[in-house]
């Protein structure tokens, strides 16, 4: 290996692992985000607060005790006899009211109904609650069957379960809340030291002093993301159904374009105050645009387009075929290559404007 880039490779080695600024970004984060979206943080709707108000029979204490046997409802504790003030309070979030002859005498009238409110503070919430509520009153009305069997098999997740979907996509999060800040700030505190310029005038080429300050940075984050692969796999029981080769791949590329992403971050704002402001924007920006908080195709067409370069976006959904589906080739090799473009376009400007810079 080139002495210049070796000796580069030992020092910013030696800096970084004794910084504790930058061991906070390295230990600690990852492994409070990953245990806060694995273990903590839940999509589905449970523990849904039901009441009832009317005249109790056979067939309401049927559909009551079919909710409180499911997974889903759990009793409310409510005051008074207001079923719309119950859910005002909060003290219920659904509440069923049957008529007052009873559920099971208009049943007999051919004249059923079944009144049921929800509180919709919360849409996603509700629309799973009038899912839920609308199933145990279909088994327990007895509804004709229909005229074809309607078969699903839950393909990749059948058991629903939120760490397969979250950790891949709170990988991807990690690694850029690592590469960027560690990268940047690498850069910068050459420049607050006033040991850039000495570097320039060294008897090194810029591609020496470039690769010299962002390997390390590039196989520190790839240790974190194996570490968090392994912490998903066996402490979320999360699968990995892939070739670990695609995973490694995968995994090498888009690290390498997130460190080129702190490396043009400090090209924009060489201190570290200015590369920790441009680069909470731009990790912001990946995370709303990445597809993890909500579904890409909901964004207003006028802004989707610049989710399209968004390296983390192509990233989750590579990571996710590959530790869930097995990784498909195609799948891949798309995402794989637009995200070294991405990272090709980014070094390519980052250089460009240092050398500006230093002109």
């Amino acid at each position: 290996m080139n002495k210049a880039i070796w000796g580069f490779l030992r020092k910013e080695f030696s800096q970084n692992l004794r910084d504790p600024r930058m061991l906070i970004f390295m230990i600690p984060l990852p492994a409070i985000q990953l245990i806060t979206f694995g273990v903590i943080i839940r999509t589905e709707t449970r523990n849904i607060r039901l009441a009832v108000s009317g005249t109790p029979d056979k067939v309401l204490e049927e559909v009551v005790n079919r909710a409180d046997s499911s997974s889903w409802f759990v009793p409310a504790k409510v005051r008074g006899v207001d079923p719309y003030q119950w859910v005002k309070s909060g003290e219920a979030e659904a509440v069923l009211i049957s008529p007052p002859e009873g559920l099971e005498k208009s049943m007999a009238e051919k004249n059923g109904r079944l009144q049921v409110l929800i509180d919709a503070s919360n849409g996603a919430r509700a629309r799973n609650i009038e899912a839920y509520l609308s199933s145990i009153v279909a088994e327990v009305s007895h509804v004709p069957p229909p005229l074809f069997k309607f078969s699903v098999k839950t393909l990749y997740n059948p058991e629903l379960k939120t760490p397969y979907f979250m950790v891949p996509s709170i990988i991807g999060m990690i690694l850029c809340l690592v590469a960027v800040p560690l990268s940047s700030m690498s850069f910068a505190r050459e420049t607050d030291f006033g040991t850039m310029e000495m570097l320039l005038m060294a008897p090194v080429k810029k591609r020496e002093i470039i690769l010299g300050k962002t390997i390390p940075f590039v196989v520190i984050t790839m240790v974190i993301f194996l570490l968090c692969v392994a912490g998903g796999v066996f402490g979320f029981g999360v699968p990995e159904r892939g070739p670990l080769w695609m995973l490694l791949l995968g995994g090498l590329v888009f690290i390498a374009t997130m460190v080129e992403v702190g490396f043009w971050v400090f090209t924009l704002a060489p201190t570290q105050q200015g590369t920790m402001v441009i680069g909470f924007i731009i990790l912001f920006l990946q995370m709303q645009l990445s597809g993890i908080g909500f579904p890409l195709d909901n964004i207003p067409k006028v802004i989707a387009w610049i989710s399209y370069l968004n390296p983390l976006r192509y990233f989750i959904t590579m990571l996710i075929n590959i530790m869930l589906k097995g990784g498909n080739p195609h799948v891949f090799w798309e995402n794989l290559s637009k995200i070294g473009l991405i990272g090709l376009s980014v070094t390519a400007m980052a250089v460009r404007r240092l050398s500006r810079t230093l002109n």
